[in-house]
C-alpha cells in the first residue's frame, strides 16, 4: 500500500527511473509524501538518544544509504557529511557474489548499466530525498577503508554514525581504526 501510494504521488515528477528506486529508509518528505523505505525508523529515532538540538556540530553518517540518519541531523541543525560507496562494485564481499549480486541489481532496477543500477540503487533515492527536503548535506563518494580528512572536508567530527555497515565488511575492526 505504501508503494502503491509513492507511485501515484510522484507519477508526475521528471526523476528518470524513479519507480525502480530502492528505498532502503523510509523518508518523510513533507506534506505527506512518505518513501516507501525497507526500515523505517521515524518512530524509533528518539531511542538513539541523539539530542533534539544538533546546532553547530558535525556529523558524518558513514553508508548513509536513503538517508534517514542523514537528513535528521541535519534537520536537528547539524552540518552534515554523508558517506556512501562509489559504486555497487566497491562493496566489501567475495568477488562471485558481488558479480552475482551486480547482475541481479541491475535486472530488478530494470537498469541497462552497472551505474545505472548505482543510481536507482543507492544514489537516486539519497538526492531525491534531498532535494525535496531542501537540506544542504556534503556527499561524499568512498569506501569507508578509503576515508580521509581530506574526502570529508577536514577537520574532526562531533558524531561519526556507522549505521549496520560493519556486519557488512570484511574488516570491520579496520573500518573502526579509520572512523576513530
Amino acid at each position: 500500500a505504501q508503494v502503491a501510494a509513492f507511485r501515484v504521488r510522484t507519477r508526475g515528477l521528471a526523476v528518470p527511473g524513479l519507480e525502480h528506486f530502492y528505498w532502503y529508509h523510509t523518508v518523510d518528505l513533507g506534506g505527506g509524501l512518505v518513501t516507501p523505505g525497507d526500515y523505517d525508523f521515524r518512530d524509533q529515532f528518539a531511542a538513539f538518544g541523539f539530542p533534539d538540538d544538533m546546532t553547530g556540530l558535525r556529523v558524518l553518517d558513514v553508508g548513509s544509504a536513503t538517508g534517514h540518519f542523514a537528513f535528521e541531523f541535519a534537520r536537528r541543525g547539524a552540518a552534515v557529511t554523508s558517506v556512501e560507496l562509489p559504486s555497487l562494485a566497491a562493496w566489501d564481499m567475495v568477488s562471485a557474489e558481488r558479480d552475482d549480486l551486480l547482475r541481479r541489481l541491475q535486472a530488478e532496477h530494470r537498469a541497462d548499466t552497472p551505474e545505472e543500477a548505482y543510481r536507482r540503487h543507492l544514489d537516486g533515492p539519497f538526492r531525491f530525498c534531498r532535494e525535496r527536503l531542501g537540506l544542504r548535506i556534503e556527499r561524499c563518494y568512498s569506501s569507508v577503508y578509503d576515508l580521509s580528512p581530506e574526502k570529508v572536508g577536514g577537520g574532526g567530527f562531533d558524531l561519526v554514525y556507522a549505521g549496520d555497515i560493519l556486519m557488512h565488511l570484511f574488516s570491520p575492526f579496520r573500518a573502526l581504526d579509520v572512523l576513530s
